[in-house]
């Protein structure tokens, strides 16, 4: 949970434009802290074991979240994600 805290201390003070977390994690801090309503976790899938990416719709644009399915897209074709969720099984 510190990371987590640390990541929305930054998202707050719009020194990230996002960050990547579980859904459950993010819902739990979405409903405790009311300084987080305004964000939403994002339906980009970085895989399919419930990961998701949630950013804030103000700070990601078309062309950056373009940017993110590409390297998605690319890291799947290469096994990259394959390789990094075996590590961790």
């Amino acid at each position: 949970m510190p990371y987590l805290r640390l990541h929305i201390e930054r998202l707050m003070k719009k020194r990230i434009s996002g960050y990547i977390e579980e859904l459950i994690s993010f819902n739990f801090e979405r409903r405790s802290d009311l300084r987080l309503k305004e964000f939403k976790a994002h339906p980009f899938y970085i895989n399919q074991d419930s990961v998701y990416f949630g950013a804030s719709k103000k700070a990601v644009d078309d062309a950056l979240l373009k940017k993110l399915q590409a390297a998605f897209t690319l890291l799947k074709q290469r096994g990259e994600l394959q390789r990094i969720a075996k590590k961790y099984q």
